[in-house]
This record gives C-alpha cells, sequence and structure tokens, in this order.
C-alpha cells in the first residue's frame, strides 16, 4: 500500500514558492508550509508584521508523493537563508485518496507519513508550529458547510495535533477560530474578505508572540523566549 502516481494524484498539481527581503539576509525569517489557503495569509502576515520576512513554500501534492520532497529539497538546498520558525497549515485539505474518518488503516497510514514530514522540517528548524486547517464549504454553495470534507479535515487535523503534541510542539487551532467566526467564503476554501485573513493573521501571531509574556527558557525566537520543549532526535 504505497503512493501511486498516476492514481492518487490530484488531476492538477502545482507547486509555488516565494522568497522576500531577499536583499537582507539578516532579516528575521518565517517559512510557511500550505495551501492556496496559507499563501493569502502569509501576504497579509507579511504586509501587517514587516519587520519578519515571510517565505513560502506551497503544494497540492500529497507528503507521501516524492514530487513534494523534491521540491522541498531544492528549496532547502538553494536557500541562503535562515529560518527561526516554520508555520506549517499542510496536509488536511488535499490528498483526498487518504480517508482517516472511520478507516484504522488509513489512520496509521496518515500518522506515519505526516511524522516523518515533521521529522524532515525538524532538521532543518527545531521550531516547527503546527496550524490546523480551516473548515471547507460547498462547491456548489460556499454558504453552507461541506460536511464531509469537514469530518475528514477534522480528523486530520487530530492526528496532526497529536503528533505536534507528542513532540512538544506549538499548535495554533485556526479551524476552531474560524469556525468561532463564521468568515464568509467566495469559494470552497478562501475567504470573501481580506479582513478575514488579517484577522487570522493577527491571531496567528498573537499566539506566537505570547510566548514572550510567558516564557521561561531554552531558546530564543527572533526576540522571543519559547515556552516550547523541543523533543531530540
Amino acid at each position: 500500500m504505497g503512493f501511486k502516481v498516476f492514481q492518487d494524484r490530484e488531476n492538477v498539481e502545482w507547486t509555488n514558492t516565494w522568497i522576500e527581503a531577499c536583499t537582507n539576509p539578516t532579516k528575521p525569517r518565517i517559512l510557511i508550509i500550505g495551501d492556496s489557503v496559507s499563501r493569502e495569509l502569509r501576504s497579509e502576515m507579511s504586509k501587517m508584521f514587516s519587520e519578519y520576512a515571510f517565505d513560502f513554500i506551497g503544494s497540492s501534492s500529497s507528503f507521501e508523493d516524492p514530487c513534494f520532497y523534491n521540491v522541498l529539497d531544492a528549496f532547502f538546498k538553494n536557500n541562503v537563508y535562515n529560518y527561526q520558525l516554520i508555520l506549517c497549515n499542510i496536509g488536511a485539505k488535499h490528498g483526498w485518496y487518504i480517508q482517516t474518518n472511520n478507516n484504522p488503516k488509513h489512520v496509521a497510514r496518515y500518522t506515519k507519513g505526516f511524522t516523518g514530514f515533521v521529522k524532515y522540517l525538524q532538521k532543518r528548524c527545531k521550531n516547527v508550529v503546527l496550524l490546523t486547517s480551516t473548515p471547507n464549504k460547498l462547491k456548489e454553495d460556499p454558504s453552507l458547510s461541506d460536511e464531509v470534507k469537514n469530518a475528514e479535515i477534522q480528523k486530520r487535523n487530530a492526528i496532526q495535533t497529536k503528533i505536534f503534541a507528542k513532540r512538544g510542539l506549538l499548535i495554533v487551532d485556526l479551524y476552531s477560530f474560524v469556525m468561532q467566526n463564521q468568515y464568509a467564503y467566495r469559494d470552497h476554501c478562501h475567504f470573501l474578505e481580506r479582513s478575514a485573513s488579517q484577522e487570522i493573521a493577527r491571531y496567528i501571531m498573537g499566539k506566537i508572540q505570547k510566548i514572550k509574556r510567558n516564557a521561561v527558557t531554552k531558546w530564543q525566537l527572533f526576540g522571543f523566549i519559547s515556552l516550547l520543549s523541543i523533543e531530540e532526535e
């Protein structure tokens, strides 16, 4: 039971990378790894928190797809910048060939694949923060929730959360935040108003910066002191 390229890939697969403030190698950097929703968040975070460079790797690929790791390897190999933090917001809205909801075998498969992905990221940066994926709406009516897809997204979010918690990493629950605020959507997954992405961006940075106010020791995160205990390999 492995990844089948011609069966498991989506009809259209895409990747996108973004490196900003390229002429300023000393600027504190945050790398966001996600999908098209994350890409819109990155744009707002960059405008609102300009003291940081927000770089981006976006993809529709499954983390079981070798192509995904080829993109990651190329990005990190050729990148001369250091990241103090990686925000992980991927793995719950694509790769529907895996159905973890009520399927123990797929739960085990997803858990193994995502655990390997997190280990891969921590070899590049010990500070990895999980941003849970946001809810989906129906394609034919963005005013209505897609209960089937959301059941799967919630299950995947739960698996990711468990993996991050076990490794002592910070988790920011965007799914619950979006549900509480009931933002309007323009399609099945993207927000209608720019203000929604701005509020979510502010929420994310507030959670990260809250570390500074509560903090004890361990390692310094571009001016913040982290509470997190990183599990060594």
